[in-house]
């Protein structure tokens, strides 16, 4: 058995683990507050934001989702 393949695969293996809990982490976090990241944007007509919320946020808008 080849010991730095065997390891190296261990770390990737690992760090896409970690990646999926951050991820899925993060996307719970905007669904939580998504009112709050909103909030700057909303207006009568666009209670959402509209286009102006997501040009700013770019993937932090709340309806971005991360795919794991």
């Amino acid at each position: 058995m080849n010991l730095p393949i065997f390891y190296s695969t261990i770390s990737m293996i690992s760090l896409a683990i970690i990646n999926a809990i951050m991820l899925t982490y993060a996307n719970k976090r905007k669904k939580e507050k998504r009112a709050e990241i909103l909030a700057p944007f909303s207006t009568e007509k666009e209670p959402d934001g509209g286009v102006a919320a997501w040009i700013e946020l770019g993937d932090r808008h709340p309806d971005f989702r991360y795919v794991i």
